[in-house]
């Protein structure tokens, strides 16, 4: 039987019996979990994409600013700009986190496929545990938690957080995928 893989934010009631996991590197407040670490994102691209999003949010709150001001044509360009550095953020946090977990599941510096990414993965103290991920595969049905609420201003279905990109990779290796719940 397949890994049956949900999402959720810590704050969502899970409205059925799977072991949830906690894939923060802080713990979010409840504790590290030893394997659910080995699937969080590094601090540095964490670092990185949070600043993204701060500056993002701060565009869009000087762009509501001009809008009161009867300033449109500027407000709108100042919404773009936001649009276009959470997207950048959200790339560059996507590429450096898929290259984490490839390292994570046991990617060698010898793969034809090792690129930059990778490397930088490593810098950061990214550690080969495919035995992490056969033990994560083995079981039947679980929750990724972490902290995110992030979901975007101007798309409300698209979730920026690493528990769906880890998500996606887990179906890569044939568990089903079941989506966020809450």
């Amino acid at each position: 039987m397949a890994l049956r893989v949900f999402s959720a934010p810590f704050a969502a009631p899970i409205p059925f019996d799977a072991i949830s996991l906690n894939v923060t590197r802080d713990g979010g407040g409840r504790g590290v979990d030893p394997l659910g670490v080995l699937f969080a994102p590094s601090e540095a691209i964490q670092r990185s994409f949070h600043r993204a999003q701060d500056e993002a949010r701060d565009l869009r709150r000087d762009a509501a600013d001009l809008s009161i001001a009867f300033t449109g044509f500027d407000a709108l360009a100042l919404l773009a700009r936001a649009e276009r550095v959470e997207r950048e953020g959200w790339d560059a946090f996507t590429t450096d986190y898929s290259a984490e977990m490839r390292v994570c599941a046991g990617m060698k510096a010898s793969s034809p496929r090792w690129t930059d990414a990778e490397e930088g993965a490593v810098g950061r103290g990214v550690e080969r545990r495919p035995d992490a991920w056969a033990e994560l595969l083995r079981r039947h049905v679980v929750v990724l938690r972490c902290t995110c609420m992030l979901w975007t201003q101007h798309h409300p279905r698209l979730l920026l957080c690493h528990r769906r990109l880890l998500a996606g990779f887990m179906a890569a290796m044939k568990a089903k995928d079941e989506g966020e719940v809450g």
